[in-house]
């Protein structure tokens, strides 16, 4: 459990929130909360993840390598 909750704010600080839209942000990448859960762009790659917070951040991660 601790294990888990440090990495995800490992993941969590990479991002920044911007409370006026409701959007994270890193770099190119787009987080924003949908109402099937939070939705995933990133420029250039032609697609979307709905997923939950963590698991789009997590997608955006791998994807660096």
């Amino acid at each position: 459990m601790i294990r888990t909750l440090i990495a995800y704010l490992r993941l969590r600080w990479r991002w920044t929130y911007d409370a006026d839209h409701g959007t994270w942000h890193r770099g190119t990448a787009l987080i924003e909360d949908g109402n099937h859960g939070f939705i995933l762009y990133r420029p250039g790659l032609g697609y979307m993840i709905r997923a939950s917070l963590t698991e789009a951040m997590q997608a955006e991660a791998e994807d660096e390598g």
